[in-house]
């Protein structure tokens, strides 16, 4: 029974300066610190784990002030091991609280960027229109800029023939066609920007971790407290 109690011991004791040494090198802002960190609390938890043993010797062997000190220096190093334990626990309940605060933000800023996306794309109307369109648009501006100059000349009014001023009205024609198809493709462009981003928005929404809320953990203790007072 003894050899089993000190194994149970010794385990604790081991977890106990194994997170105590965590918490120490965690709570650093860089390595080298970290590792300063480790060792310092480390230390502390394993003093706090040989000197009680070492008291309750010294206390049976008699030497009671002794005792008495080592004892006090090992309940002050249990002090500071448990408070460090508690402040990891709760730096731990805060990362938690944060992470999902923020996941439950990215979800709302994501449906609120969706739902804009969605009035854009919404409001949007146009005859859908690709970089072949335009081009076939302003190949015949050239040729009805090559026909109307074929047909009126120079300007000279001498050199102006009898369907000049039709073919003049043909190519201001083509050009506000073209002018349209323009309008058509910068907005079939927008539409397709939109779209894809509407498209990874439902992505992230649908991979997101659902959170109802961000303080679950926290209102689940006080639930728990006002329970046990009743």
């Amino acid at each position: 029974m003894r050899v089993l109690f000190g194994c149970l011991a010794v385990l604790l004791g081991v977890v106990s300066i194994s997170l105590a040494a965590r918490y120490g090198y965690k709570g650093a802002d860089t390595a080298v610190d970290g590792v300063i960190g480790a060792v310092v609390f480390g230390a502390i938890a394993l003093c706090a784990f040989i000197f009680d043993a070492a008291a309750v010797r010294l206390w049976f062997m008699h030497h009671r002030i002794g005792s008495i000190a080592i004892g006090g220096i090992s309940a002050c190093a249990l002090v500071v091991t448990f408070t460090n334990s508690l402040g990891a626990i709760a730096g731990r309940a805060d990362i938690t609280q944060a992470e999902r605060a923020r996941a439950k933000d990215d979800v709302a800023a994501n449906r609120a960027e969706l739902a804009r996306i969605g009035r854009e794309r919404a409001g949007m109307r146009f005859v859908p229109a690709t970089a072949d369109t335009v081009a076939a648009a302003r190949d015949a501006v050239v040729a009805a800029e090559r026909i109307r100059a074929a047909e009126c000349g120079n300007g000279d009014p001498k050199q102006r023939g009898p369907n000049c001023r039709q073919r003049e009205t043909e190519e201001q024609a083509r050009r506000e066609a073209l002018m349209a198809i323009m309008a058509n493709k910068a907005a079939s462009d927008r539409a397709t920007r939109l779209d894809s981003a509407a498209a990874a928005i439902r992505t992230r929404l649908a991979t997101a971790v659902p959170v109802q809320n961000p303080n679950s953990e926290r209102l689940s203790h006080c639930c728990s407290a006002q329970v046990l007072q009743h």
